[in-house]
C-alpha cells in the first residue's frame, strides 16, 4: 500500500511551485539516499547529524578538487611559457641550437704510412637561421704525432681560431701532421667545433672522431737468437733497426723486455738505461744499425723465454724513456734442460764472486746427471787464469793439479769413486788456493781470477750407440782492494802548535792533534768517509789540515765527519796516504785522575769498491793521552795529575 505521508508531502511541494510568492525549499522534501551514494561536487553536508561515511567522502571530494586546481595551474603555466618560447623562435630573439646546427665532414686517407705525412680536410658548415658570432676548432692527435712543418716537434694537438661564420656559410680546414706507429696500429683524430651564437652568451660544442691505421712501420726491427739453448748457459740476441722511412727519425731508442730468468750480461752498444734502452742517435733513410746483448738465461725443460724489443722515438731530449713505439718484435727461446747439470759455488755468492785483496778462495764444482743412462768415462777439468794465484798453495778434493797447464783434474785416475756418473746422481768437488795481496808489490787495477769448468761423459743409448756428452761452466771472481783507516794522536807533532800541561792536569785545558789517515791498494773506491764522536769533557775546536778537506762537526751528536770521497788507486801504496787533521781539547775532570782519558771515540771509514761495488770499512780504537805514535811523547805523559 501507498504510505499516506508519502502522498500528502507530494501535494504540499505541488502546491507551492505553483505560488508566485512562495520560496520553495527542496531539501525539506528530498528522500534521505542511501549510504552508497556518491555526493554531487559542491555540495555542502550538514555538520550535524550526519555519518562517518559521509564525513569520508566529504575529505576525498575535497582533496580531489585540491588536486585538479594543482594540475589545471600548471599546464596553464607551461602552455605559456611553451608559447612565449615559440614566439621568440620565431622572432630570431633566441638562438637555434641543436645537433643539425654544425655539420662536420672530413676527409681523410684510411692508412698512412708510419713516418708518413696525414693530410686531411675538415669542413665545417653553419647549418642553422643565427649567425655565429666566435668559432673555433681544436684536434686532438694520437701519442707521438710531429708537425708536419718541422717533425722534430712533438704536436699532440692543433689549435686555430676560424672567427665569425654566418647562416647558412661554410669553412674548409687542410690539416696535416707526421705519424707514427706500429704496423697495422688503428689511429685515431679527434676534432672539436666551438661556436657562441649572436644573442647568445653560451659556447655550444660539436664534435667528430675519424679513425686510420699505419699501413708499414718507418723501421724494420729483426732479432737474431737461438731457438733453444740449454739451463744456465749464455745467449746472445743480436738486435738490428733499418730505417723504411724518407725521412731522418731522431732520438730513435730500442727497448728490451726480458724474460724471467735471464741474468743480463753486457752488450756491444752501451745502454743509456741499463740493461734495457739504448739509444741509436738520428737515423737517417736506408741506414741500418745493429748491436748484441748477451746474457745467462736460466729455466726449467720445456719453458718458453719470450724476448720483447721495442723500437721508437724518445719522449724528451734526454733519451732515456721511448714515447712512440715505430716497431715491435718478439721472439722465443726455448730451455732444454742440459744433460749435465755443471755450478761452481764461489765467494760472494750470486753471479758476481769476489774476495778480499789477499784472501784464500775456495769453491766447489758441483756436477749432476740428468741423464737416463750411466754416464761412463767421466772426465772433469778445471782451468785457473790469474796473476795473483799462488799455484804452490791449490788444494783440490779428490783432483789432482797440473802446473804446467794450470788445471785441476778429476777422474777415475784421481779417484776410483769418479769413474762413472749414475743417472740423478751429484758428486760436489772441493778446491782452494791463496792469492797474493797488493802489499807484496802486486798493484794490478781490477783484477779478476776466471775458472772454466768443463765435464765429459760418454753414454750409450739403446738403439743409437755411444754419445759424447759435454756441459761447461766459467765464472770470474773479483778481487776487491785493500782499504785502510790510520788514527792516532799527537801533542808536540803535527800541523798545528798545542798548548796546555803535559801530563794533562785536572780541571785544565790541553790541546791535541787527531790525524787521520786513508790508504787504498788496487781499484779505486768512492764515497770514503770517516766518522768518530768527543767524548764529553773534549772540545772541538774548529781547526783542521789541509784547509781543503771536508771536516765537519755536529755539535749535537758531537761527530766529526771527513767526507773524503774517492780515493784513487795506490793511495798510501808507492804514494803518500791520504791524511786530515783537527784539533781538540781535553778538560780532565776530577774523576779521571790517574788515568788515561779518551780523547775520541773509535774511527769508522767506509767507501765503495768502484771494481766489486762491495762496501768497504776499517774501524781504529779510541785515541786517549797515550800518544805513542809521536816521536816526542814520554812514558808516564799520559796520565791525568
Amino acid at each position: 500500500m501507498d504510505d499516506p505521508s508519502n502522498k500528502d508531502s507530494l501535494d504540499e511541494l505541488e502546491k507551492k511551485l505553483y505560488r508566485r510568492d512562495q520560496a520553495v525549499d527542496f531539501e525539506a522534501f528530498r528522500s534521505r539516499l542511501s549510504h552508497t551514494r556518491a555526493a554531487r561536487p559542491g555540495r555542502k553536508e550538514p555538520a550535524r547529524g550526519a555519518t562517518g561515511h559521509d564525513q569520508a567522502l566529504a575529505v576525498e571530494e575535497k582533496e580531489s578538487m585540491s588536486l585538479m586546481k594543482k594540475l589545471l595551474i600548471g599546464s596553464g603555466i607551461f602552455f605559456a611559457i611553451a608559447i612565449v618560447l615559440a614566439l621568440l623562435l620565431v622572432l630570431g630573439t633566441v638562438p637555434k641550437t641543436t645537433s643539425d646546427s654544425v655539420d662536420i665532414s672530413v676527409s681523410a686517407p684510411v692508412s698512412v704510412r708510419g713516418g708518413g705525412v696525414l693530410s686531411f680536410q675538415v669542413t665545417f658548415k653553419n647549418n642553422s637561421r643565427t649567425d655565429f658570432e666566435y668559432s673555433d676548432i681544436t684536434v686532438d692527435y694520437p701519442d707521438g704525432t710531429r708537425d708536419a712543418v718541422d717533425p722534430s716537434k712533438l704536436m699532440p694537438r692543433h689549435d686555430e681560431t676560424v672567427g665569425p661564420l654566418l647562416a647558412g656559410e661554410s669553412v674548409t680546414k687542410n690539416l696535416s701532421a707526421v705519424v707514427y706507429g706500429d704496423e697495422n696500429e688503428q689511429k685515431e683524430v679527434t676534432i672539436r667545433y666551438d661556436y657562441r651564437p649572436k644573442g647568445s652568451a653560451s659556447i655550444f660544442r660539436r664534435e667528430k672522431k675519424f679513425a686510420f691505421s699505419i699501413s708499414s712501420s718507418p723501421v724494420a726491427l729483426s732479432l737474431t737468437l737461438p731457438r733453444e739453448v740449454n739451463s744456465n748457459h749464455e745467449v746472445t740476441i743480436e738486435v738490428r733497426v733499418a730505417s723504411n722511412s724518407n725521412e731522418l727519425l731522431r732520438n730513435v731508442l730500442v727497448e728490451a723486455l726480458y724474460p724471467p730468468g735471464f741474468d743480463y750480461k753486457g752488450s756491444t752498444l752501451e745502454p743509456v738505461v741499463a740493461p734495457r734502452i739504448w739509444a741509436l742517435g738520428d737515423l737517417a733513410p736506408g741506414v741500418e744499425k745493429r748491436f748484441a746483448i748477451s746474457g745467462i738465461l736460466e729455466g726449467q725443460e720445456g719453458d718458453d723465454k719470450l724476448f720483447r724489443f721495442t723500437v721508437g722515438s724518445a719522449k724528451d731530449s734526454l733519451g732515456r724513456e721511448l714515447s712512440v713505439p715505430y716497431a715491435a718484435s718478439s721472439r722465443a727461446i726455448a730451455v732444454r734442460r742440459p744433460f749435465l747439470g755443471v755450478s761452481l759455488t764461489l765467494p760472494g755468492g750470486g753471479e758476481s764472486p769476489w774476495i778480499g785483496d789477499g784472501a784464500e778462495l775456495s769453491g766447489v764444482l758441483s756436477i749432476s746427471s740428468n741423464l737416463a743412462e750411466k754416464l761412463e768415462n767421466f772426465h772433469a777439468e778445471l782451468s785457473i787464469d790469474g796473476k795473483t794465484v799462488r799455484t804452490e798453495t791449490v788444494v783440490a778434493n779428490k783432483g789432482f793439479y797440473q802446473s804446467a797447464s794450470k788445471r785441476i783434474v778429476w777422474d777415475s785416475s784421481t779417484s776410483d769413486s769418479l769413474g762413472s756418473l749414475a743417472p740423478d746422481e751429484t758428486v760436489e768437488l772441493g778446491f782452494g788456493f791463496d792469492t797474493t795481496a797488493s802489499g807484496s808489490g802486486v798493484l794490478d787495477p781490477n783484477r779478476t781470477i776466471t775458472l772454466r769448468a768443463v765435464v765429459e761423459g760418454t753414454r750409450i743409448v739403446e738403439g743409437v750407440g755411444r754419445e759424447e756428452i759435454q756441459e761447461s761452466v766459467t765464472k770470474s771472481v773479483k778481487i776487491g782492494t785493500l782499504f785502510g783507516l790510520g788514527a792516532r794522536a799527537v801533542y808536540f807533532a803535527g800541523p798545528f802548535p798545542n798548548t796546555g800541561p803535559i801530563p794533562p792536569k785536572v780541571d785544565t785545558k790541553t790541546t791535541y792533534t787527531v790525524i787521520w789517515s786513508l790508504t787504498n791498494s788496487a781499484n779505486s773506491a768512492s764515497g770514503a768517509t770517516v766518522k768518530a764522536q768527543l767524548p764529553p769533557n773534549v772540545d772541538w775546536l774548529g781547526v783542521k789540515s789541509p784547509a781543503s778537506e771536508n771536516i765537519v762537526y755536529n755539535p749535537d751528536t758531537r761527530e766529526v765527519l771527513w767526507k773524503a770521497g774517492t780515493l784513487p788507486i795506490r793511495l798510501g801504496y808507492g804514494s803518500p796516504a791520504r791524511e786530515a787533521a783537527f784539533q781538540v781539547a781535553l778538560t780532565p775532570s776530577l774523576s779521571q785522575k790517574g788515568t788515561e782519558p779518551v780523547l775520541l771515540q773509535s774511527s769508522t771509514a767506509s767507501a765503495t769498491d768502484d771494481f766489486t761495488k762491495r762496501p768497504l770499512e776499517s774501524i781504529k780504537r779510541e785515541l786517549t793521552t797515550r800518544i805513542d805514535t809521536d816521536p816526542k811523547f814520554v812514558s808516564g805523559q799520559s796520565f791525568v795529575k
